[in-house]
């Protein structure tokens, strides 16, 4: 267990020992995380906020089903992403899923390829979009967010190779319907 994990079991057995105001560090460490992926996904500013609000609400109202045998960021992690999509499926929100400067600057390796066909970046939305949400997520997460394979499998309880594959059908299938290809 590293540092931070040590230091995450220490608050969250405070707060389930009485002192709920050692929640509020819990805050402090992962309100920027969860705040950038929810707007991230619902991409309005004040909905973002109050849904950090109630991601919190919920974490702290479960934090007791918390097992410490799996990191805390992971169970955070999982919890925001459900709380978004059951926000999302309440306000029928559509989203965009990938955002036009983000494919430009992450996806491509030949810069040339978007400026020639101008269509080419919709058309990789309307792929992505048409993915299962756990692909899409596991997709924005590793061009987006940044995240190592290994990150991505925790989180999403996936196995390593598993991530792999779904990062390379995704590749390979906007590569075959777009003839382009996508950086690894």
């Amino acid at each position: 267990m590293s540092d931070y994990e040590e230091i995450d079991f220490k608050i969250i057995e405070a707060v389930l020992n009485g002192n709920t105001a050692s929640f509020e560090k819990i805050i402090e460490r992962y309100e920027a995380m969860v705040f950038n992926l929810a707007y991230k996904h619902i991409q309005n500013f004040e909905d973002a906020k109050d849904l950090t609000q109630d991601i919190f609400v919920t974490i702290y109202n479960n934090l007791d089903k918390y097992n410490n045998d799996y990191k805390f960021f992971s169970w955070l992690y999982k919890i925001s992403l459900n709380e978004i999509y059951s926000y999302l499926k309440k306000t029928k929100w559509k989203k965009k899923i990938i955002s036009i400067e983000k494919v430009k600057h992450f996806l491509f390796s030949d810069k040339k390829v978007y400026e020639e066909k101008s269509d080419l970046l919709y058309e990789i939305q309307k792929i992505i979009i048409k993915e299962k949400e756990r692909d899409r997520e596991i997709f924005n997460m590793y061009y987006f967010d940044d995240y190592s394979v290994e990150k991505i499998a925790k989180i999403s309880e996936e196995s390593k190779s598993n991530v792999k594959v779904i990062l390379h059908r995704l590749r390979e299938k906007i590569k075959d319907k777009l003839n382009v290809e996508v950086e690894k």
